[in-house]
């Protein structure tokens, strides 16, 4: 038995980072709209190729803090995929149904200007027949998954009754595009939802502002704990009691914000899995977080066992509180 099957989506990020003081970029605070001059040749500062996908950067972070991690997912037959593999690989990921379709691998590209990241995506449509007869591990992380997704999402949940596994579940755009109803009987199922505050208001069809009041919406559709989180305002959670938390981020550099929602899923669940409160796993998340940050691209910056603890031993860790 593993501790971990994450199941998601699995690409490569093209991410490219343009210098703050760029003539041809502006970000409008107001409207939260990046802008960029038609037709202009702009100039880069920072270009590379990391691995993507939600599923697989929480089985990395997974793995760096101990645990083992296997990921159901679908690549091309490219070089995309090759390094995709490799990656998994090196990080301790098991890849044995990280499965090969006869398509290209999916990809994005995101632009970061002025601690802002904007991503465009394209899935390949992929047919997501993951096997999870044999699947036994005490939690299933459920990530966004692209076209069609439907099927696969209801196999984890049967998946989940049948061996008694805990679910969390952080979907994506390819979800919510297709309405509520097509993933609230999934969403339903988990032990732990993390979704940020405009997810929130989707999954609980309302525009409430009030970050209390939006939790209960989110926790009325069944779910176990809820995990809101919301940019540089930081986190909140209800508990499976209903009492809410809150805390602030971690405070320092900031490079780009690439898999800042990913690492905090992971450090949470890795303290639920040692056992420890919801307060205490905010603070787990938000260490992660505040980690991934500080390097580019979503991996590098995860932090292993040793570091995390060395982060909680110190004077300034970043705490929950109740509202």
């Amino acid at each position: 038995m593993t501790d971990v099957l994450t199941v998601g989506n699995a690409l490569i990020d093209l991410l490219v980072t343009v210098p703050d003081d760029n003539p041809y970029c502006r970000v409008d605070k107001a409207t939260h709209e990046m802008c960029v001059k038609a037709g202009e040749k702009i100039l880069a500062e920072h270009v590379g190729f990391v691995l993507g996908g939600g599923a697989c950067r929480v089985a990395i972070a997974l793995a760096r803090l101990g645990f083992g991690t296997t990921v159901f997912s679908e690549v091309g037959n490219d070089e995309l995929a090759t390094r995709i593999r490799k990656t998994l690989s090196m990080e301790h990921v098991n890849i044995s149904h990280l499965s090969t379709v006869e398509k290209m691998t999916s990809f994005t590209v995101g632009l970061n200007f002025q601690k802002e990241r904007t991503l465009f995506t394209h899935h390949v449509e992929s047919p997501h027949a993951f096997d999870f007869s044999s699947a036994q591990a005490r939690w299933i992380y459920l990530a966004s998954l692209g076209d069609p997704w439907e099927d696969a999402y209801a196999k984890v949940v049967s998946c989940k009754k049948q061996h008694g596994t805990k679910l969390a579940c952080n979907p994506g755009q390819s979800q919510f595009v297709k309405g509520r109803e097509s993933y609230l009987s999934t969403l339903s199922q988990a032990d732990v939802l993390f979704v940020n505050k405009q997810e929130a208001q989707i999954v609980s069809g309302s525009k409430e502002e009030d970050i209390q009041t939006l939790l209960a919406a989110v926790k009325a559709i069944g779910c176990g704990v809820v995990v809101i989180t919301d940019g540089r305002n930081g986190s909140y959670a209800m508990d499976t009691e209903g009492k809410s938390y809150s805390i602030g981020i971690a405070e320092g550099k900031v490079v780009e914000r690439t898999g800042a929602g990913d690492a905090y899923a992971a450090g949470f669940l890795a303290a639920l899995m040692r056992e420890r409160s919801i307060p205490e796993a905010m603070t787990w998340g938000t260490l992660n977080a505040g980690a991934v940050v500080t390097e580019f691209g979503g991996i590098s910056g995860l932090l292993t066992k040793e570091k995390l603890d060395v982060l909680l031993s110190g004077s300034d860790v970043p705490k929950a509180r109740a509202l």
